[in-house]
């Protein structure tokens, strides 16, 4: 294959690389760190952010600030948008994957680690997310392959490109550094005999260093941060059954098979190493401690810090791409029966990779976030005005599409919110609220997740439980009726046991939420059930179908018509299923009657049920 032959086929991978990057860019909401992103990176001045407490809270240094700060300014923060940003900035990774390949084994092996760079499911998956890491990825890359080539060349404008890069990329992401280290061990371990070389390599580590220490050694960076992570604590053997696979396959594989290929990949990678050995020692010892050497290290920083995550070693995946590519090299040049092999593993390996991208695109089970556009789009619909929503995901990408147009909490704030606390900013929150909804969940390890929910259930009546998008909303009212909740006259009464004195109508996604206000006037001999019946314009007297019913004891039995006193004012809730009914225009009526006998109770007016509205249904948003 000539050299115009196979750029132009890098071209092309490039292209395609970009195109899936581009595929359903926006078709998710932000998840609660691209929100951070939004709410914090690029809703104020720079200089602001980067004097506030937002590097401590959310450990960046500026450069991932100042992009996405500047990018957002050009063309906006939706979701599109900012993803976009790390869409093409990631890209010239790929041309830098290349390059490396290329400079390893040839124009084949290039081709080919560059299709594993523009195919792989995890770093498309942080291409199409808004925050710094598959642009740390792209300039890490570049900086990695500046540094051979300037070690190879010794030329002054290399090393110069060089610095340029390494400083770039670690002024994008902290964990550079253990790459940066990594570099150093091979270049002290490769050149320690060449001083000429390790003079200039020594010379440009120093003004990377220097490059670095107006932020690396503030003060407040390096003693006041107080942060501890947010992933988790080092779990040892899960550094080769889900570290190494995820950077291999990303982490939309179901863990079962992720782990079972813990096998696969270490067999492929050591094989790698391996055959890379075999014809260039000194190479295998650079990839092989880019490749190995970050997911240890990192190990070791888990053991302080809450940091044991794949992301945070995601630079790492060229050199393991190096490898596979080393692989199937070397096993390509041999007999058939080898050949075989590398078909068969090669078909293994991107079935993974693409069941993978197939689940983090169509999978619920593996979606980027929740439907936070979704829910924010159902209470603004569904809430009043004097509503109040409590979050239990502390998820802050729901605080940004909510937007302030709802009264919001947080509840349980973190972990380790206490009980009291988060009971007594409840309660002074409900005092003044007319229902309150409460959204998502927490995570099952926060052992204060339950705190408030279980307070309204005892305390408060649940009126309405669904799923948006496969977030729990439940929504609960005063057990004690409010005056708001009562039309100025009685809507029917009904035999000298009920006033219906109040109708509120709600939907979920599958129900017709009916709430019914009952003011009892006398006890009834018989228990009586209450029923909501949907029909369509003609009404039940025009010969209508009966659409959609539901007939209960009164709150669900927990209150009994033989026993009530005149007076009581209740809240009734029914929820008819609309499934099967088509558009159109409905009437809706309610009755008491007698379950036994299934005689109905009259009206004033000698009706047996009262119409209480029309109701629409349209055909579902697409």
């Amino acid at each position: 294959m000539s050299r115009a032959q196979s750029l132009a086929l890098l071209v092309i991978l490039i292209l395609v690389a970009f195109a899936l990057r581009l595929y359903r860019l926006d078709a998710f909401s932000f998840r609660g760190d691209e929100a951070i992103t939004v709410l914090n990176w690029v809703s104020r001045p720079l200089q602001e952010t980067l004097a506030s407490e937002i590097p401590l809270k959310d450990p960046q240094p500026p450069l991932g600030f100042a992009l996405f700060r500047g990018w957002a300014l050009l063309f906006g923060s939706g979701e599109f948008a900012m993803r976009l940003l790390p869409a093409l900035l990631g890209i010239p990774g790929m041309a830098a994957m290349y390059a490396l390949a290329l400079r390893h084994g040839g124009r084949l092996a290039a081709l080919t680690a560059a299709t594993l760079y523009g195919l792989h499911p995890f770093l498309i998956w942080h291409a199409q997310d808004a925050r710094p890491y598959a642009i740390w990825v792209s300039l890490s890359t570049i900086a990695f392959w500046l540094a051979l080539r300037a070690l190879r060349r010794n030329r002054r404008l290399d090393w110069l490109l060089y610095v340029a890069a390494a400083g770039m990329a670690a002024y994008l992401y902290y964990l550079e550094l253990l790459f940066l280290a990594a570099l150093n061990l091979f270049a002290f371990t490769r050149y320690l005999k060449q001083p000429r070389i390790l003079r200039n390599w020594i010379g440009a580590q120093v003004v990377i260093a220097l490059l670095l220490a107006p932020w690396y050694l503030q003060e407040r960076l390096l003693f006041g941060s107080g942060y501890g992570g947010t992933a988790g604590g080092l779990e040892p053997l899960r550094l080769f059954t889900w570290i190494l696979p995820a950077l291999q396959f990303g982490r939309s594989l179901p863990r079962e098979l992720l782990e079972r290929s813990a096998l696969l990949v270490g067999f492929a990678l050591l094989a790698g190493l391996w055959f890379m050995a075999r014809r260039h020692a000194a190479n295998a010892l650079n990839v092989g401690l880019r490749a190995f050497l970050p997911p240890l290290l990192l190990a070791l920083v888990a053991l302080r810090l809450d940091v044991f995550t794949p992301r945070y070693v995601l630079a790492g995946i060229p050199a393991f791409i190096l490898l596979l590519s080393e692989l199937w090299r070397g096993l390509w040049r041999r007999a058939w029966p080898a050949r075989a092999l590398v078909l068969l593993s090669a078909i293994a390996w991107l079935a993974l990779m693409l069941l993978s991208l197939n689940n983090a695109w169509f999978s619920a089970r593996f979606a980027k976030s929740p439907d936070w556009r979704g829910l924010v789009r159902y209470l603004v619909e569904e809430a009043g005005r004097n509503d109040l929503v409590v979050q239990t995901a502390a998820d802050e990408a729901f605080t940004l599409y909510l937007d302030g147009q709802m009264a919001a909490l947080k509840l349980p704030t973190n972990p380790a919110q206490a009980p009291a606390e988060i009971l007594a900013t409840l309660e002074a929150a409900v005092a003044s609220s007319d229902s309150v909804w409460l959204v998502a969940r927490a995570p099952q390890a926060w052992p204060n997740r339950l705190i408030g929910a279980d307070w309204l259930d005892r305390n408060m009546q649940l009126v309405r439980d669904t799923q948006i998008g496969g977030l729990p909303v439940r929504q609960y009212r005063p057990r004690e009726v409010q005056d708001h909740e009562l039309a100025a006259s009685p809507l029917a009464s009904f035999a000298g046991v009920a006033d219906l004195a109040g109708v509120r109508l709600g939907r979920t996604p599958d129900n017709l939420v009916v709430e019914l206000i009952w003011r009892a006037r006398g006890p009834s001999q018989q228990r009586l059930k209450g029923f909501v019946h949907l029909y369509d314009a003609r009404g039940p007297q025009g010969g209508s179908a009966l659409w959609a019913q539901d007939d209960r004891f009164i709150q669900d039995g927990r209150a009994d018509t033989r026993l009530w006193t005149a007076g009581t004012v209740l809240r009734d809730v029914y929820s008819l299923p609309l499934a099967g009914v088509p558009p159109g225009s409905y009437l809706l009526h309610v009755g008491l009657y007698d379950p036994d006998s299934g005689s109905r109770l009259l009206t004033a007016g000698a009706s047996d049920s009262v119409p209480v509205g029309v109701i629409e249904l349209a055909l579902p948003a697409d």
